[in-house]
């Protein structure tokens, strides 16, 4: 169950993290070209110009950030609440075979009579 859940999550947060791929390198790209285009950005005074579009870039790959994060970040709980759940069954049922008798506790086996 855990493992076809990893796989179908996997799944879904792929397209997420490519988009903050996408962000990265767009980012990246503009700090890039705005440092090896230094002297001209000062030369048109387009100073104010560059740092709001590198804000706005920056911005977009922040959100898009967070969203995968958020994603992300979800998984963990869920599985760990699959497994309590797992071990929760798995302690009951036991308990309730060892009580009637089915199971024996510990390494006493169970009488078959």
């Amino acid at each position: 169950m855990i493992i076809a859940g990893s796989l179908v999550f996997q799944r879904r947060l792929e397209p997420l993290y490519a988009k903050v791929r996408e962000s990265v390198a767009d980012l990246s790209g503009a700090l890039s070209a705005n440092l090896a285009g230094i002297a001209t950005i000062k030369s048109f005074t387009a100073e104010d110009r560059e740092r709001d579009r590198i804000e706005r870039v920056s911005a977009a790959y922040r959100e898009t950030n967070l969203r995968a994060i958020r994603s992300s970040a979800a998984f963990v709980p869920i599985v760990r609440m699959a497994i309590l759940a797992g071990f929760t069954c798995t302690l009951l049922l036991g308990g309730w075979k060892t009580l009637d008798g089915d199971l024996g506790s510990g390494s006493t086996p169970c009488s078959s009579s």
